[in-house]
């Protein structure tokens, strides 16, 4: 496998439509609104209501090709400050420093999160893992890059994170300074697929920026499991109606 920083780089070799294999896995919210151990999303308006929510299937054959710009990446240095277990999800939190530009906007990395299986689907297909950047601009707009994981041997990233993971709920464990280099990177992308949608918890913000990213991590069976016992269920919000929305590449 190429090495992870290759997900950054101008020029991608693999596309959706022909090289990602995607699982289809369930999930164990009980509707498009709610998990079933929550009132969150039953008591909140936006998540029942809204019609631009998250997460979404990417039809990579009805995706609308448009002249981009670009997304601007300056994860020149990526200092991951500790992994949390939430109880419903694991969290990285990062030092400021990391950022990207969008639409003239810059938004800086505050967070990644891991989604098993993924959130956002392919052709109605789930991956084993979704990893999602969430970033804020000083305006307080959101945008999220999204990175499926798929089977094969693991990246570097995944093995240094699967020897350090919380695994009870309100555990916290320091990250190794380095446990993130191999994300470091300067570059402008043009691969990847973009639309407009919402956080996916409560209280499911709109206006969100989505970018899902057009080459996968890998991830052995064997590491997936250390993530899946350390998070111990499904944790993706069921997919939401498009409406009338559009898919961009």
């Amino acid at each position: 496998m190429k090495k992870i920083i290759i997900f950054l780089a101008t020029v991608f070799t693999v596309s959706i439509s022909m090289g990602l294999s995607a699982d289809n896995h369930g999930w164990s919210w009980s509707d498009k609104t709610a998990p079933a151990n929550s009132t969150s999303f039953y008591n909140n308006s936006l998540c029942n209501s809204g019609k631009n929510q998250s997460p979404i299937d990417i039809d990579t054959k009805r995706a609308v090709n448009t002249a981009k710009r670009g997304l601007k990446f300056n994860y020149g240095q990526l200092n991951p400050k500790h992994i949390f277990n939430t109880g419903t999800q694991l969290q990285i939190n990062v030092a400021q420093g990391a950022n990207i530009k969008v639409d003239g906007i810059k938004f800086e990395l505050k967070h990644l999160s891991f989604h098993t299986p993924s959130e956002n689907t392919y052709n109605k297909q789930h991956f084993p893992m979704e990893i999602q950047f969430i970033h804020q601009s000083k305006d307080d707009q959101i945008a999220i890059v999204s990175l499926m994981v798929t089977w094969g041997k693991s990246s570097r990233t995944l093995v240094k994170l699967q020897q350090q993971l919380p695994m009870n709920a309100g555990e916290s464990k320091q990250l190794a300074a380095n446990a993130l280099r191999n994300l470091e990177k300067k570059q402008k992308v043009a691969n990847y697929y973009r639309y407009n949608g919402s956080l996916t918890t409560a209280p499911c913000t709109e206006g969100v920026r989505w970018f899902i990213m057009d080459q996968p991590l890998k991830i052995s069976k064997q590491h997936y499991q250390a993530f899946r016992q350390a998070i111990k269920h499904n944790n993706n919000r069921p997919i939401q109606d498009l409406n009338a929305r559009v898919i961009l590449k």
